[in-house]
């Protein structure tokens, strides 16, 4: 592929094998910090290891269309992970919050990356959405799984206790995201590619960000009010 010919191991900068070894020390001593946190936290991390690296990177990523949205399962788990550090109760709805947001958010972002780079990804012989069913109807994906990506987000005081800065920034990231979508949908991969794919990544920080931050003020008001 045109794009990750320069990274190191196409470059012949390293070997696989030695990609292979780095990425088992880093697993086995990210999983020995995780366990010292708490059992949660590390096996959480080691169901998300096998089923990113093992069964998304080798079987779902290369025979799968739609391998998009069983893959972003493993890459909304570090928020769950990271919720596991002070509870074991990560059914909890502020939890899922966070899931769904990463989870849904997945899917706009790379299938509009798959849509850009949508020759190297055949080329690479992936069959990714838009090399399977084409960019129209990537698109009509697109659109499906970012409108409810932004519904969870405004849905967001159903989940947890929302103030003054969800109305500040959710509401408005929404729109305007919805906006370049409208944008990005009319002119497909030309010109508005780019401001939609860095308004959903903006999004997506607001998203996760402000109930952390109306939670801290939250407490700051009940503590020193």
């Amino acid at each position: 592929m045109e794009r990750t010919r320069n990274r190191p191991i196409p470059r012949g900068l390293i070997q696989p094998w030695q990609a292979y070894a780095m990425g088992s020390v880093f697993c086995v001593f990210g999983l020995g910090l995780l366990a010292l946190l708490g059992p949660a936290p590390a096996l959480l991390s080691l169901f998300t290891v096998i089923l990113y690296n093992g069964i998304y990177t080798l079987y779902w990523k290369r025979r799968l269309a739609f391998g998009a949205v069983p893959g972003a399962i493993p890459g909304a788990m570090p928020v769950v992970i990271g919720f596991s550090v002070n509870t074991p109760e990560v059914w909890r709805p502020e939890c899922v919050y966070l899931f769904l947001v990463m989870f849904l958010w997945q899917m706009p972002h790379f299938w509009s990356l798959a849509i850009r780079f949508r020759e190297d990804y055949e080329l690479g012989g992936f069959p990714v959405l838009p090399v399977s069913v084409g960019v129209n109807r990537a698109m009509y994906h697109i659109g499906l799984y970012l409108f409810t990506y932004v519904g969870v987000a405004l849905a967001a005081p159903w989940f947890l206790k929302s103030h003054v800065l969800y109305l500040l920034f959710v509401l408005p990231i929404s729109l305007k995201v919805i906006w370049e979508f409208r944008k990005y949908y009319q002119n497909h991969e030309r010109k508005a590619w780019l401001p939609f794919f860095l308004w959903t990544n903006l999004s997506l920080l607001i998203y996760l960000a402000v109930p952390v931050m109306d939670k801290w003020l939250n407490w700051m008001m009940h503590n020193y009010a």
